[in-house]
């Protein structure tokens, strides 16, 4: 579990960093009619459009056309992908709108960039580990998408939170304290989502 939240938040800080290069990656477009074309990707997410090239001719498609695309990112040798989703977040969108997808399962962890506001995290007030990630991360907005909803994270402790401890209290306590984890911070509100993932998928039984 430790492995798999440092390879998690250096992918985040990573892309935070690069986020607004915008280079060709080898990938696939996924349309509604779910056919699917291979080739090369390009997503600079301040345009909100993917352009596809393959042969030397470039296509560009709205979120309106597609269900997802993902590309391998050779920086991360990894996948990034993307889902087009309603665009119910009440920011004023309308229509679909690309999504990056972080954390998938019960709980669907999907970012999307934003201006920098930053998180006014007060010196010392984390480890320094973790305040250089809320700092790399403060250029996304970030929501977990459930049951059609999009909840936004500003939103965990009094949305979120309490279904999850409900579900699994004693259980992410005790994760909290073990890897000293803070549901104040994102990078801890991150953590405990993937955890509450890993124990719906690992087939732990809820409390009800």
């Amino acid at each position: 579990m430790r492995k798999f939240c440092t390879i998690l938040l250096a992918v985040l800080v990573h892309w935070g960093v690069v986020a607004g290069e915008a280079g060709w990656y080898r990938g696939e477009v996924v349309f509604n009619s779910e056919a699917t074309l291979h080739g090369e990707v390009r997503y600079d997410p301040r345009g909100g459009v993917v352009q596809y090239r393959r042969d030397g001719r470039v296509q560009a498609f709205g979120p309106h056309l597609l269900q997802s695309f993902a590309f391998f990112d050779v920086r991360l040798k990894a996948i990034r992908r993307f889902r087009a989703l309603p665009s119910g977040t009440g920011d004023g969108h309308v229509g679909k709108t690309f999504f990056e997808v972080v954390l998938d399962g019960p709980l669907r962890l999907v970012r999307r960039a934003s201006p920098a506001i930053g998180f006014g995290v007060p010196a010392g007030a984390l480890p320094a580990e973790d305040a250089d990630l809320a700092f790399q991360l403060s250029g996304y907005t970030y929501y977990v998408h459930t049951g059609g909803r999009f909840v936004p994270l500003t939103g965990f402790r009094r949305e979120l939170w309490p279904v999850m401890a409900g579900a699994f209290g004693p259980e992410l306590k005790q994760f909290m304290k073990t890897y000293r984890v803070s549901r104040r911070t994102l990078p801890g509100k991150l953590r405990l989502i993937n955890q509450y993932n890993v124990l719906s998928d690992a087939g732990v039984t809820a409390r009800q």
